[in-house]
């Protein structure tokens, strides 16, 4: 409804069928001319037969049939309500919205307000709406819409990185009045997850897909060496799943007891500056946990384990994990090792003398079991005299030598008969 309230000061001495005002309006809504409150019975007379209106489809005027005495009407005026009629649905300021959101947003979080941004051309006031979302493309929704505010949160933990990760959100916008007229409206907001650099770098290692969870590296050193340290299966190398290219860097992070070792931070390259007998140490092994993490970020880091030994106290060495012998050709330079390649090659010989003495093994047992099948068939009598009933029971082998044969023990590499 508008009120307008026009000042008479400015028309009484208009004559009948002055112009006091024009104006103009929407088809349908309902002009009138009422009074103001407070004017006694004889102004409120006198003035409701003063002015005229007129209305018409698009536009109205009031005009005055008399010349008004303004004498006792003081400041009593007359005032124009127009009621306002609803007529125009509620419309969204655009068609489509676009957001983008860090994946990390904590569930619960605020991401919209979709009641910034809806108008209504209806001039009432105290105007109720209720909101609503649709998501398009989630077997489950991600986010929640509060039908009374229109805020729209967070329902679900989002994520950029990982297997098949949803990094955009089309999400149909909705809101309607309640005042029973069922006027409604609508538009499209597309949300896109941003990356965040969350995800720790990793040890390349081999046969270990990343990430690759503390590998096992070895190395061996000497009571006097100082210098690099060359490690196996290689040197430290490291990757990063993430494309923002950020700096790592290394740190050794437990073990170091003696200060014996350090990590150039941007390499990874792996030195002795002090020796075994330099500090006195009495191990036999030194075990190191290295560390790699993103530039600025502490937070985002994996580890590697180091186990670096003394080669003049191998036989004190315990085993380790897939380690347990020291075959990993590990050579810090200028120092003694005992390398993979010199280790192999006797396990290949012992291998072939384990697998001749296994041949010559079944060779003689069975030259020796053919050699006692013709003994006894040698005190077997002949057919023919088996047939003539000639044979007699001295010919065969008396029950103690059979069981004397048959009872013998298994062949052993000392009681084994000559070929």
């Amino acid at each position: 409804m508008f009120l307008f309230a026009v000042s008479l000061v400015t028309v009484f001495c208009f004559q009948s069928g002055t112009t006091v005002m024009k104006g103009t309006k929407d088809p349908g809504d309902r002009v009138s001319l009422d009074l103001r409150s407070g004017l006694t019975s004889a102004l409120g007379n006198e003035l409701q037969y003063s002015f005229k209106l007129t209305v018409s489809t698009t536009d109205f005027t009031i005009t005055n049939t008399k010349v008004i005495d303004l004498e006792g009407l003081k400041k009593n005026l007359p005032v124009i309500a127009v009621d306002a009629v609803d007529e125009y649905p509620p419309t969204f300021t655009d068609k489509i919205y676009r957001i983008n959101i860090p994946e990390n947003t904590n569930i619960g979080s605020t991401v919209f307000h979709i009641s910034k941004y809806v108008s209504d051309e209806d001039v009432t006031t105290g105007q109720q709406f209720s909101y609503s979302i649709q998501e398009t493309g989630t077997s489950t929704p991600y986010f929640l819409c509060n039908p009374g505010s229109g805020d729209i949160t967070l329902l679900k933990a989002l994520e950029y990185d990982g297997h098949n990760p949803l990094r955009r959100f089309n999400i149909i916008l909705k809101v309607e009045e309640t005042d029973g007229n069922f006027f409604d409206g609508s538009s499209m907001l597309v949300v896109t997850v941003t990356n965040v650099e969350d995800v720790p770098p990793y040890f390349v290692y081999p046969n270990c897909p990343p990430p690759c969870m503390a590998p096992l590296y070895a190395a061996i050193t000497t009571l006097t060496y100082r210098g690099t340290i060359t490690l196996n299966p290689y040197n430290f190398r490291s990757g990063d799943s993430e494309g923002f290219g950020t700096n790592r860097l290394y740190f050794i992070s437990q073990g170091n007891n003696y200060n014996m070792f350090t990590v150039d931070q941007t390499s990874g390259v792996l030195s002795q500056t002090k020796s075994v007998n330099g500090v006195n140490a009495s191990e036999s092994e030194f075990r190191l946990i290295v560390k790699v993490q993103k530039e600025n970020h502490p937070d985002l880091s994996a580890i590697a384990v180091v186990v670096i030994r003394v080669k003049e106290r191998l036989q004190n060495a315990t085993t380790f994990g897939s380690y347990s012998t020291i075959n990993q050709g590990v050579t810090p330079t200028n120092a003694e090792s005992e390398s993979g390649p010199n280790l192999i090659i006797p396990l290949i010989i012992m291998s072939l003398i384990a697998i001749a003495a296994s041949v010559a093994f079944i060779l003689m047992f069975f030259m020796y079991k053919r050699k006692l099948n013709n003994a006894i068939g040698s005190d077997k009598p002949k057919q023919s005299e088996m047939v003539n009933g000639t044979a007699g029971s001295s010919d065969l082998p008396n029950n103690n030598t059979l069981n004397t044969v048959f009872s013998s023990k298994p062949p052993t590499w000392d009681t084994l008969p000559s070929a």
